[in-house]
């Protein structure tokens, strides 16, 4: 016959000195207890001891939300330095982190398990700088927190940086590839419409000079030579002047403007219609001279010499309608070229040179692991102040004062962009000497007043 087992319960003196000095003696005697029929009606959870004599009462605690976030870092730095390799890690540590870990699963939580957790977690943290439990977070992978099948087809913020900032440098990019080359055909179709113009106008002069000679003074080979030329320039002109209108088109469009419409002004337009209105009063009283009568070929030559006239004038009317246009197109062509020059070329140039320094940045960070949420708010910033940076170059350095340089205008704005903190450090200095000098504030010594003790 088997010898029936006694429990007594324990005095709580024994169970506070016992659970002092062993608590992990406790716990796992816990997992291999024997059915605990008279602890559950004593209303407390007991434990047995070696020789069964005495039974201690376990002191379990419902974890906070926060020491579950902590053991749940415990277990992000584990990994870390498990992966890493970096620093060794002692049994009492790797058991600390372990157990604690099931013990929250178990619900056998308790303050001195709480305070051993903590002990180890510190001086971690304190082995693995500058890596910290954000870094962590916000970089390695989120296994730690919840299964692989849960955590499928997420990313880590690190992870998401990335791709934010990349997409955003190539949109950049690619917005300024298009601006650049906008502002490049624009400036070569102005310029070849500049030139051809020109040519044009002394090819005129020439022709002018060669008919006006005497008849026999002529020389028809150079003269047909000359109307040719002026010709194929009248067709350059008018293949350069197409290309530069369709690319007026594209800004036009931007700031919800129609195309320039071939008008003249109200006091030009005035004298035309007087002049083309008195021609053919003129030509309609030759038609009534003449009317019942034959005309002998003087008469005729009047009538056509009208005729001509009247022509003439009306050609004259719409010559300065297209000319007023292609004034219209070259000025305001002329004005968009320098303000995308002047202004949003180096704008774009800094923002990109920003988002590059971001780029490098962030794949130091993400390759230390030093990445966290304010590293975000950092580069979020720097983004406009690059922008910024670039376009003031713009303010100070007009394109045509930038010959005594040995850099463009816009390679000036993609390294402030680069490096904004040079720029500003250099604005801050300028702005200190200026303040000096108006306000002739210098640091002077303090004067020390002795009080006599009376």
């Amino acid at each position: 016959m088997k010898k029936k087992k006694k429990i007594t319960p324990k005095p709580e003196n024994t169970e506070t000195s016992n659970s002092a000095d062993n608590p992990d003696k406790i716990v796992s005697e816990a997992e291999s207890s024997i059915p605990k029929p008279e602890s559950e009606i004593a209303g407390q959870d007991v434990e047995p001891s070696e020789n069964y004599d005495i039974v201690v009462r376990k002191t379990h605690c419902k974890p906070t939300p926060d020491i579950i976030d902590a053991v749940h870092d415990g277990q992000l730095l584990l990994a870390y330095v498990a992966h890493e390799a970096l620093i060794d890690i002692d049994d009492e540590t790797l058991e600390t982190f372990v157990r604690s870990k099931y013990l929250i699963e178990s619900d056998q939580w308790s303050p001195e398990a709480e305070i051993k957790f903590y002990k180890k977690y510190d001086r971690m943290a304190k082995n693995i700088q500058p890596v910290t439990i954000d870094s962590l977070r916000a970089t390695m992978p989120l296994s730690i927190y919840a299964g692989p099948s849960m955590l499928k087809g997420k990313k880590s913020k690190a992870e998401k940086a990335v791709y934010a900032y990349s997409l955003f440098a190539l949109l950049a990019l690619m917005l300024l590839l298009f601006v650049q080359i906008y502002s490049f055909i624009g400036f070569q179709s102005l310029s070849r419409l500049n030139q051809t113009y020109e040519k044009r106008s002394e090819v005129r002069t020439k022709i002018k000079q060669e008919e006006g000679k005497k008849i026999d003074e002529i020389d028809n080979a150079v003269l047909d030579k000359l109307k040719r030329g002026e010709h194929y320039l009248g067709q350059q002109l008018d293949s350069d002047y197409e290309i530069l209108r369709g690319w007026n088109r594209v800004w036009q469009v931007c700031m919800f403007m129609s195309q320039f419409e071939a008008k003249v002004t109200y006091y030009i337009n005035l004298t035309h219609e007087d002049k083309i209105k008195r021609l053919k009063t003129e030509f309609q009283d030759l038609k009534n001279t003449f009317e019942n009568e034959s005309l002998t070929p003087e008469q005729l030559k009047k009538v056509r010499t009208q005729e001509k006239l009247i022509s003439e004038a009306l050609l004259d009317r719409e010559l300065d309608k297209a000319r007023n246009r292609l004034l219209l197109t070259m000025n305001s062509s002329d004005y968009v070229l320098k303000a995308l020059q002047s202004y949003f070329l180096p704008l774009l140039y800094g923002l990109l040179g920003a988002a590059t320094y971001v780029l490098r940045r962030l794949t130091i960070d993400v390759r230390n692991l030093t990445y966290v949420d304010e590293t975000d708010i950092r580069y979020r910033l720097r983004l406009p102040l690059g922008a910024l940076g670039g376009m003031a170059v713009g303010w100070f350095l007009p394109p045509e004062n930038m010959s005594a340089i040995k850099i463009s205008q816009v390679g000036l704005a993609f390294l402030i962009g680069y490096n904004v903190e040079v720029f500003f450090a250099i604005m801050d200095k300028i702005i200190s000497a200026v303040k000096k000098m108006v306000t002739g504030e210098e640091k002077k010594p303090e004067s020390r007043v002795r009080i006599s003790e009376t």
